[in-house]
C-alpha cells in the first residue's frame, strides 16, 4: 500500500508540474480538465482489483458508482469496493443490505483523510448519502463473514 501512495503522490506532484509548465501553452480549462483526468486515473488504483473482492462489482459512469453483490463464507480482510482521487467533490448515495449469518461485516467511508462506519439499521438495510472529497473509498470489512452484502452507489441528486 506504501508503495501506492507513494506512486499517487509523484504522479500527482508531476501532474501538477506539467501543468504550471504548459499553462502559457494551453487553454486553462483544458489544463484543469488534464489535471482531472490524470488525478482520477491514479486514484483508481487505490481500489481492490475486482479478481480479489469477494463478491461481483459493476462500476457504473466512474469508479465511485456502481452494484456491488457478494456471498461471503468465512470472509476475512478488507475490500475497496467504490472510489477514487479527485479535485472535485462527489455526492452519492448508498443503499444496500448487510444479511450476516455469522461474523461481522462492516461499510467503512474514508473520505478526505477521514474514516467512519456506517452502520446497517437492525433490518441489514444501509441508506446514506454522504459527499466525496479528495482521496476516497467505500470500504467492506470482514471478520469471519458468512452471509450476504448487497450495494448500490448512485450519484446523488439534487431536490
Amino acid at each position: 500500500m506504501k508503495k501506492i501512495g507513494c506512486a499517487l503522490i509523484a504522479a500527482i506532484f508531476l501532474a501538477a508540474v506539467l501543468l504550471v509548465a504548459s499553462a502559457k501553452f494551453l487553454d486553462v480549462q483544458i489544463a484543469k480538465d488534464w489535471y482531472e483526468n490524470a488525478v482520477s486515473f491514479v486514484g483508481r488504483f487505490g481500489l481492490t482489483p475486482s479478481w480479489r473482492l469477494a463478491g461481483a462489482r459493476s462500476f457504473a459512469e466512474d469508479s465511485y458508482t456502481g452494484s456491488y453483490e457478494a456471498d461471503c463464507a468465512g470472509q476475512n480482510g478488507e475490500e475497496s469496493v467504490f472510489g477514487g482521487t479527485s479535485t472535485k467533490e462527489h455526492k452519492v448515495c448508498i443503499k444496500g443490505t448487510i444479511r450476516p449469518g455469522s461474523g461481522n461485516a462492516l461499510l467503512i467511508l474514508e473520505t478526505g483523510g477521514a474514516s467512519r462506519e456506517i452502520l446497517p439499521g437492525e433490518d441489514g438495510k444501509i441508506c446514506e448519502t454522504v459527499v466525496l472529497t479528495g482521496s476516497s473509498r467505500v470500504k467492506l470489512r470482514y471478520q469471519n463473514f458468512t452471509g450476504a452484502v448487497h450495494l448500490e452507489v448512485k450519484e446523488a441528486t439534487a431536490k
